[in-house]
């Protein structure tokens, strides 16, 4: 099913925007940004790992397992986007405006850049493993057409 939806066309999964309130109107300066650094160390995630068959969904916290430190899932980002510094796994957090929603670590950039294109560093000083991200704001839609939007991730996402 993946391979047949890769294979359809862009404009498939396009999505028709009209402006819902046509007008004029200025533009912002960039998303509200928040990244948050998680200890390398943590062991609390809540995602379920079947040993026997080798899958997600079922079975024992990841957290249960030696190798399972780190973030493994949405249910980790909901458990710790919003903790502050200090509690929990959290140890350091950044908040902002971003002007483009383009980030990525020095490991990507290095190796994939020239393949997918360079992306901004991180705006942590911590190291950049285990780390979350949320960008909150609005599009500006000004003229009806057919858009893509879509995340190059090796580790999830989701709108």
């Amino acid at each position: 099913m993946l391979a047949t939806a890769l294979a359809a066309p862009l404009a498939a999964f396009a999505v028709d925007l009209a402006p819902a309130l046509p007008g004029s109107y200025g533009t912002g300066g960039g998303s509200d940004a928040l990244f948050v650094k998680i200890d390398d160390n943590w062991q609390g995630s809540t995602v379920l790992w079947d040993e026997a068959t080798q899958t997600f969904g079922s079975g024992q916290p990841v957290s249960t397992f030696a190798w399972g430190t780190g973030i493994w899932g949405i249910t980790d980002w909901h458990a710790l986007i919003d903790q502050p510094v200090g509690q929990s796994a959290v140890i350091e957090r950044w908040t902002g405006i971003a002007s483009q929603v383009n980030f990525g670590n020095a490991l990507y950039n290095d190796m994939y850049s020239s393949q997918w294109g360079s992306t901004l560093p991180l705006p942590l000083s911590e190291s950049e493993t285990n780390w979350l991200s949320r960008f909150d704001g609005y599009i500006r839609i000004t003229e009806k057409s057919h858009y893509n939007f879509g995340v190059l991730y090796d580790d999830g996402f989701f709108f």
